[in-house]
């Protein structure tokens, strides 16, 4: 993927004093779209989707997430899979 299409859509102010993002919200929604953008394919389930059945307490299973990729849908990943991502998309951006 070109460098060009690895920068958000839409600029995201940063507090001087800090530099952490104004709003973490929309920082959020933008680091999941850049994501979307490197999934090329996924088989995972959405981590958000949790039902108990409530007469055995059991977990019943999870969906799987939809093609294509999308901030939305790379939202309800498990934190595990965000974690790695942001590993990649560090060592892509930042390279040593």
């Amino acid at each position: 993927m070109p460098p060009s299409e690895l920068r958000p859509a839409n600029d995201v102010p940063v507090d001087p004093a800090t530099g952490r993002p104004v709003d973490m919200v929309e920082a959020e929604r933008q680091m999941f779209g850049l994501f979307a953008k490197l999934i090329i394919g996924w088989r995972v389930y959405d981590a958000s989707h949790i039902v108990i059945d409530p007469e055995t307490g059991e977990v019943q299973d999870q969906p799987l997430l939809p093609h294509p990729a999308t901030a939305e849908l790379v939202a309800k990943l498990p934190a595990v899979i965000l974690t790695r991502l942001t590993e990649e998309f560090t060592q892509a951006v930042n390279p040593q």
